[in-house]
């Protein structure tokens, strides 16, 4: 027996009294469950006319989740028209939260679309907009591993949803994965109605990535030479002074050597000042240099052996222009963001 049911069926009077107690009375909160269990009734009397809404409570607060879904399962299956279904689906959020709610849709939206004879988009809207309250709600619990396992969920069912995908990338910091974030946040273009959220993640997402990035360098407090050793195209390591005062990146002869790299006449001369005055040195290219983690590419250097201190080399302004550069000399800190 299929039953249609306006949507502005009215059941009981005005003043009908909601504020009743958890002995299973209801109260204003659960007022959507009240409502589908009263309609629920009053719509097919001829099957289940012996229901009354108290038995239903009974059902509800008594026999536990199994039993009143699997009640309200046979009532949809006898009557499966749209709104009644959707009010179904409200009321069982109410009572036994999204998940009970997300699996009775899945489990009867296709019994009640065929019934109905063509797609009922409102069925989809409901669908989607659950997944992302059950989202935030967990992510607002501060339940990250089921709030991922929901978005993912929902996801598959709603790849273009913009403010599922948007619940994901928050999901995705909290749970310390940018790259994921950041795939997520780029694989799409979002309307305007977004674009205030979507600014405020990008923000933390640059945030958290520039300091993912940072080159914390630590030295003796109020030094007035900041050592560093660094990886010269994936292989040598080299010993390197922070000089703000040389102008090129400077490595010593037997680094050059290790490298493979040989001068010739297509290598520039540099004038260069140092201790002992003046003095002519050719210029090179390192592909790579790795400092701390960091990978710079295509850096000019020269080659000079400075005085009394055989292997050593300078980081010069040409090396740390490329990055926002914050000394605190009184803790011993150099810290590089890339530009």
């Amino acid at each position: 027996m299929r039953v249609r049911f306006p949507a502005d069926q009215k059941l009981f009077g005005e003043h009908e009294e909601l504020n009743l107690d958890a002995n299973g009375h209801t109260n204003q909160k659960d007022r959507t469950t009240y409502l589908f269990e009263r309609r629920l009734i009053a719509g097919i009397p001829e099957v289940y006319g012996c229901w009354s809404w108290g038995r239903f409570v009974d059902v509800r607060f008594k026999a536990g989740s199994h039993q009143y879904n699997a009640l309200v399962d046979h009532f949809i299956l006898e009557a499966p028209e749209p709104m009644l279904f959707m009010d179904s689906i409200h009321a069982t959020r109410n009572v036994y939260g999204y998940k009970s709610a997300i699996d009775r849709l899945e489990r009867l939206m296709d019994y009640v679309r065929d019934a109905h004879g063509h797609e009922i988009p409102e069925l989809d809207s409901l669908h989607a907009g659950l997944y992302r309250e059950w989202t935030s709600e967990l992510l607002r619990k501060g339940d990250i591993p089921n709030a991922l396992l929901a978005f993912e969920t929902g996801s598959a069912f709603y790849p273009e949803d913009t403010e599922l995908r948007l619940l994901g990338v928050e999901v995705a910091l909290a749970d310390s994965r940018l790259n994921q974030a950041e795939t997520l946040m780029n694989q799409t273009e979002y309307p305007s109605g977004l674009r205030d959220r979507v600014r405020l993640l990008t923000a933390r997402i640059k945030a958290l990535r520039a300091e993912e990035e940072k080159i914390t360098i630590r030295f003796s407090p109020r030094s007035r030479q900041i050592p560093v050793t660094a990886i010269l195209n994936r292989d040598v390591e080299q010993r390197f002074l922070i000089d703000t005062g040389a102008s090129l990146v400077s490595i010593p002869s037997g680094t050059l050597r290790s490298l493979d790299i040989e001068i010739d006449s297509r290598n520039p001369m540099r004038s260069v000042s140092g201790i002992g005055g003046v003095k002519r040195a050719p210029e090179i290219t390192i592909s790579e240099i790795t400092l701390n983690g960091w990978v710079e590419y295509n850096v000019r250097a020269v080659v000079l052996d400075i005085p009394n201190q055989p292997g050593l080399g300078l980081l010069g302004l040409n090396f740390l222009q490329r990055f926002n550069v914050e000394l605190n000399q009184e803790q011993g800190e150099l810290m590089l963001k890339p530009r």
